[in-house]
């Protein structure tokens, strides 16, 4: 059947089985980069900022800590004032933070993480109020001892949860980075292979064509 086609049609069909092969690697390279783009949207929109969020409140933490310990060795009542001022403030600060990123974590694993977090900080506060209301009736030495028992326990539970938190939500996003860098890989694998593909093919279709012209030529 070959052999009896004219040549305008045997390289026309030479020819588009060539074109169909360039054009299903660029539908490919396409389709690839796409998901390249979608993994790369997850660390950049998602991923990260959750990051971010969870250090944000750690800091947070650590700072609401300094100010505990202003407020116990303050000696007048401004100061114990301007002390529990700062930590209202970054508590609300620290409040502001958790209440914005739980509803961003879907997996149950981040879930369970977040709620051990927000659980934890209802304990913190909780002795923390105690502690400033110890130094607001003068009473020094009992709101030092329980800073350096109880709140320093709470605290140290507290900031070990966010830290648990982070190393989640840091691995999923390295997770995700790895997948992207799969994606990558299998992309380029297949895109050399079909475009060694359609090398051979060409070739071979252009010898076989001038095979049979020569042939005919040659009757």
């Amino acid at each position: 059947m070959f052999k009896n086609m004219k040549v305008g049609v045997k390289l026309g069909l030479g020819f588009g089985l060539v074109l169909l092969l360039l054009v299903i690697i660029a539908a490919i390279g396409v389709t690839r980069a796409m998901a390249i783009n979608e993994k790369v949207d997850v660390v950049a929109t998602d991923a990260w900022p959750k990051v971010e969020k969870v250090q944000e409140g750690m800091g947070a933490v650590y700072r609401l800590a300094i100010f505990s310990r202003e407020m116990l060795v303050a000696n007048t009542p401004e100061k114990i004032a301007q002390s529990k001022a700062k930590i209202m403030e970054e508590r609300a600060q620290i409040g502001k933070i958790w209440e914005g990123l739980a509803p961003t974590i879907q997996s149950p694993k981040g879930k369970e993480l977040v709620q051990a977090v927000l659980d934890s900080r209802v304990h913190y506060v909780e002795v923390q109020n105690q502690m400033i209301a110890m130094v607001e009736q003068g009473k020094k030495d009992e709101a030092e001892a329980l800073m350096f028992g109880e709140f320093t326990t709470v605290a140290a539970t507290y900031r070990t949860n966010i830290t648990a938190l982070i190393k989640f939500q840091s691995d999923k996003m390295e997770a995700t980075s790895k997948e992207a860098e799969v994606v990558v890989e299998d992309a380029k694998m297949m895109l050399i292979s079909l475009g060694v593909i359609a090398l051979i093919l060409g070739v071979l279709i252009a010898w076989m064509i001038t095979r049979n012209l020569l042939t005919q030529l040659g009757r």
